[in-house]
């Protein structure tokens, strides 16, 4: 798991995640955007790291529930999309207003 976590986190060189052995740190977003600034990652950043992790760990061992877990996050990370999609049209994307 060490090996995957590392491939998986260089790839990604973000400032707000973090990995050392098999510990993986991540540092949320605090606040809204327009507020505060990007200052961690969003939810959809985190369901994407964890397919990348699942994707990577498949390359060794592949199997039918690695596939759908992968398929079941795509599928999270496209509401996700929808969900900011619906909120930009709103024009409420980047605040705190539901």
């Amino acid at each position: 798991m060490k090996e995957e976590l590392a491939i998986v986190v260089k790839s990604l060189n973000n400032e707000y995640l973090f990995a050392k052995d098999s510990v993986l740190s991540i540092k949320l977003q605090d606040g809204s955007v327009l507020e505060n600034g990007i200052n961690g990652l969003q939810i959809d950043d985190v369901i994407m790291l964890v397919a990348a992790i699942i994707a990577e760990l498949d390359k060794k061992v592949t199997c039918r529930e690695n596939l759908l877990t992968l398929m079941h996050l795509d599928e999270a990370y496209n509401w996700q999309l929808r969900r900011k999609a619906d909120r930009e049209f709103r024009k409420v994307e980047g605040t705190d207003k539901p």
